[in-house]
Parts: C-alpha cells; structure tokens; sequence
C-alpha cells in the first residue's frame, strides 16, 4: 500500500514545524489590564483624582529601582541613562478598567510602572517586572496593573 506522508510526500511534521514558527514571527508587545479603585489619587479630603501614569522599558531595573520620584518626573530619561529604550505616558481615572498594548522594543528585558500620585506612600508609586521571553526570542507580555489610594501593584498575568 502506498505511504500517508501528507501534502507532496514531505509528511506533515515539516508542515507543522513551519507553522510553529510562523507563528513566532508576530512583534511581541507589553499588554497592561489597569485596574483602578474608586479612591485613587485623594487629596486630604478624600477626593478622588485621575493620576498619570509612565511605562517604562528598560535594559535593566536597577537605575528605575533607584531613582527618585522627583527626578523620575522631572528628568526621567536622563535619570534612567542608557537602560530606558522607551516611555509612554497615559492618564488613569479613579475606578478605570482598560486595556492597553505597546509595542515592545528590541532589548527591553523589564517594564517599570510609575504613578505620580499627589501624595506619595512609601515605594508604592512605583513597580517593574521582567519581560517574558522564549527560547530563541521575546514574548508578548500581559500583567495587570492595579491603582489603589496612592499605590500601584504591578504582576504578570501570563
């Protein structure tokens, strides 16, 4: 009887092996659940306030984990050198849900969050995380990042 090799006789491991990696050549990204409580950013009567909010992608976290709140606001780039590839910049209202997508840029391995709240609390204005990566090259990375009173708490998700 003849053989079952699949599509010209080649089988259909190839054929699989080349969907693989089809697959892979998607541009990887950064995707942010925000979450924000009702009480985000109060002022000293407890009124609610929209915060902005900066993303980070960086060669490495430790000139983000370092810097000042002041000068991250003032002079983010030049404060974070050589390890910031990219920021962006977005507005969060109290009690917000959304999603957000970046493009993630060749050699960022972290993403560091900050809210420039209108008290700070502690470290809590700021977190970073490790980018996802695969074998042979970077993933699509989802965390969630929730905004509460004068605290963001950043985890990934998957």
């Amino acid at each position: 009887m003849g053989s079952n090799k699949g599509i010209c006789g080649f089988g259909f491991f190839p054929i699989l092996l080349f969907a693989f990696f089809l697959s892979g050549c998607a541009t990887p990204s950064i995707v942010l659940d925000i979450r924000a409580d009702e009480t985000l950013n109060p002022d000293l009567h407890g009124q609610s306030y929209s915060v902005m909010v900066r993303m980070y992608q960086l060669k490495t976290a430790e000139e983000f984990q370092q810097a000042d709140y002041q000068l991250l606001l003032e002079q983010g780039s030049s404060v974070l050198g050589t390890s910031l590839l990219k920021q962006e910049e977005f507005i969060v209202e109290p009690g917000e849900h959304q999603r957000l997508e970046f493009l993630r840029e060749d050699g960022a391995q972290y993403h560091g969050v900050v809210a420039f709240f209108r008290r700070v609390d502690g470290e809590h204005w700021r977190a970073s995380g490790k980018l996802k990566n695969g074998l042979l090259r970077p993933m699509t990375t989802h965390s969630e990042l929730k905004l509460k009173n004068t605290q963001i708490d950043l985890a990934r998700t998957h």
